[in-house]
């Protein structure tokens, strides 16, 4: 059992920011004290002290299928700990169709990462592709709220599954995540052309950062 979890997270429209709020209430029905920390637009890496046995979660979206460019800075940043446990949870575009629900694709948003943490030292104790509901709404029209609804209950049993074991010391991982590998691989080209280009030309970044008053205009719209 940790005695403390420490999250960093970057959130756009606010799914990984959902799903790191739930681990937390995991964590603290637990007694395990937790941190919530945003990396928008970061100066320093905030460290938590080496002692104690310590999770690191990093959570975010899945942009251009890879992480966002600041979570990947944040963590090639991020100073290097022998043996420390840690998880990445990437949410993805998932939908409902009819009675079955459709999963998102990571791509290289969980490879990538998990390859520089474990140069890094680092333990993986859990990856976790979570099929948050679909904000491309430039693509697809937006989802009713029963749909929603039904995708967020879906996404909170999984997250929920995930503490159940995570957080008692064990490893979790989905089986899709090794299922889809292979596509998620062909697809590290459009990842990259992605980073180099698409972030600048194809996308604004839309971020919930700690400047959110709640005020949902943002949902409205």
């Amino acid at each position: 059992m940790y005695d403390h979890v420490t999250i960093y997270y970057f959130s756009g429209t606010g799914n990984a920011l959902t799903a790191s709020r739930w681990i937390r209430e995991n964590a603290e029905k637990k007694g395990i004290k937790t941190d919530l920390i945003s990396i928008d637009r970061f100066k320093k890496i905030i460290v938590p002290p080496a002692e104690g046995k310590r999770l690191l979660g990093f959570c975010y979206p899945t942009h251009g299928f890879s992480l966002p460019w600041f979570m990947l800075k944040f963590i090639f940043k991020f100073p290097a700990r022998e043996r420390c446990d840690v998880f990445l949870l990437n949410t993805r575009a998932g939908s409902k169709i009819f009675n079955w629900f459709a999963p998102g694709i990571s791509g290289i948003a969980q490879i990538l990462p998990t390859l520089i943490l474990l140069l890094k030292g680092f333990k993986i104790r859990s990856l976790l592709p979570l099929d948050m509901p679909s904000n491309w709404v430039s693509v697809h029209p937006g989802y009713n709220q029963a749909a929603v609804a039904a995708i967020v209950a879906r996404c909170r049993v999984m997250v929920d599954g995930f503490c159940g074991k995570v957080l008692a010391g064990r490893t979790h991982f989905r089986p899709n995540v090794f299922v889809m590998m292979p596509l998620d691989i062909a697809l590290a080209p459009i990842a990259f052309m992605y980073f180099m280009y698409g972030r600048f030309y194809l996308a604004k970044v839309f971020i919930a950062s700690t400047d959110c008053d709640t005020c949902s205009l943002c949902e409205q719209k």
